[in-house]
């Protein structure tokens, strides 16, 4: 399987819902303030071009929900939280969207290829 799914499913994701988990259960202007410093990288590295990658035009969407975060949290809002789900399931659907021939293949290869082996066969009665 390609290493940059690997590294989304295993790396990123996991760390998107930690954020998630934080903001949840701990404390939430300390992790305010550490959104607010990724927003301010998302944008620099999306307005100057940083890094050529794929997924460079979305860093702004990105950066406008890690930003809501932030400044909703320093103002007491308690479901501040729910742009950090928002960005989770809008990065999840646009890594699929990018990325649903390799990972359509590697389950047809890995999955379905294998369920197709076995001869089931329905008998009436």
């Amino acid at each position: 399987m390609n290493k940059i799914i690997l590294g989304f499913f295993l790396l990123c994701v996991p760390l998107r819902l930690l954020l998630i988990y934080v903001a949840l259960t701990s404390n939430k202007k300390y992790l305010a303030g550490i959104t607010l410093v990724i927003t301010i990288y998302w944008i620099i590295t999306s307005t100057i071009n940083f890094r050529n990658v794929w997924w460079n035009p979305y860093r702004l969407f990105h950066a406008i929900n890690y930003f809501s975060y932030s400044l909703l949290t320093f103002l007491n809002y308690n479901l501040s939280y729910i742009f950090l789900i928002i960005d989770l399931l809008y990065g999840i659907f646009v890594f699929v969207l990018q990325y649903f021939d390799e990972i359509n293949e590697w389950v047809n290869d890995n999955i379905l290829n294998h369920l197709h082996s076995y001869k089931i066969r329905i008998v009436k009665s």
